[in-house]
């Protein structure tokens, strides 16, 4: 009788083990099967810009991916981009063809669009079967300098931003170097994106400071129109800021620099293609050095060396034959 007892609780001991075992050898196949049958995909998209203007194109690329391991997935064969607006509304969507998990797309923007604030979204079909949380979002600013909106803040006085042409003015037709210092409410240094209009709301060229809101950038002033800069700082506050008006007739000065000396480069729109003019150097009112420039097919060139100028700031003055100033 204890025999029996003892046999029939080693049996069920036996058949225990063995649906252990069973049990853990299923765990790793639904494991695998449920991976197999649960793949995800996860987009990201790269832009040219998170700040544009209306008239502009928002180039992307779009990379799907496994998000088990960052590799490129060859699942989806097409992805799709949303632009969404402040209400939720789909306002520009785009099909971009996948190859080996990437591909390449844009989006007009167009006059209809309003100012304000974006989302761009992106996503596979086979991401629609989890959640919207997992689509890609990056969000965007686009300005229609045409058109009002309450959409962003847009301030006639955000930022103080000052805008200097070297050497004074800026010449139509000449690659004009301008300087530019931007100050918030407190008066420091503010860091921001900006873009230069025409007077058509055409994008001339895009700029932003180096540091504590400083920096330069160049451009070709084109006869007969007028420019602005459209300003976006950290607040997403909107400001515009007119340039000074580009003139047909004058002196472009343009300053390089080397170890040991300034290069001066002037460009003449008014004493002529082959005329002369004085060049003063000074510093506090004494001056350093005065010399007659000769200019050839309107360019003339002047060097400066480094040791002649004492600390400080040293003025260059431009005089005409006539010494007439005529820039500095």
């Amino acid at each position: 009788m204890k025999y029996g007892i003892l046999s029939l609780c080693f049996y069920f001991l036996l058949c225990s083990i063995c649906l252990a075992q069973k049990k853990a050898g299923s765990i790793s196949n639904d494991l695998k099967h449920f991976h197999d049958t649960h793949y995800e995909e996860t987009v990201f998209v790269s832009t040219n810009s998170s700040f544009l203007l209306s008239g502009e194109t928002l180039l992307f690329k779009v990379y799907c991916l496994n998000a088990a391991d960052n590799t490129p997935s060859m699942l989806s064969t097409i992805a799709y981009v949303e632009l969404i607006d402040a209400n939720a509304t789909s306002v520009l969507q785009a099909k971009i063809i996948l190859n080996n998990g990437s591909g390449s797309g844009d989006l007009f923007l167009s006059s209809t669009l309003t100012s304000g604030n974006y989302t761009l979204i992106a996503y596979t079909n086979w991401m629609r079967n989890y959640s919207v949380q997992k689509f890609f979002k990056s969000e965007l600013t686009i300005i229609n300098p045409f058109r009002k909106s309450t959409a962003v803040n847009t301030k006639k006085q955000g930022l103080q931003i000052t805008f200097f042409p070297e050497g004074g003015k800026l010449l139509n037709g000449i690659n004009n170097t301008v300087v530019f210092s931007a100050v918030n409410e407190k008066m420091k240094g503010s860091n921001f994106t900006g873009k230069i209009l025409d007077n058509s709301g055409s994008t001339v060229l895009e700029f932003s400071p180096s540091l504590a809101g400083k920096g330069r950038f160049t451009f070709t002033p084109e006869p007969g129109k007028e420019y602005k800069a459209v300003i976006i700082d950290s607040l997403q506050n909107v400001s515009f800021q007119p340039l000074p008006p580009a003139i047909d007739e004058g002196i472009a000065i343009h300053v390089e620099e080397n170890e040991s000396s300034f290069i001066i480069k002037l460009t003449s729109r008014s004493i002529g293609k082959s005329g002369k003019a004085k060049i003063l150097v000074h510093h506090k009112s004494i001056p350093l050095l005065e010399k007659e420039l000769q200019f050839n097919n309107e360019q003339g060139q002047l060097e400066i060396k480094k040791a002649l100028l004492p600390p400080g700031i040293s003025q260059i003055t431009v005089f005409s034959e006539g010494n007439q100033v005529v820039d500095e």
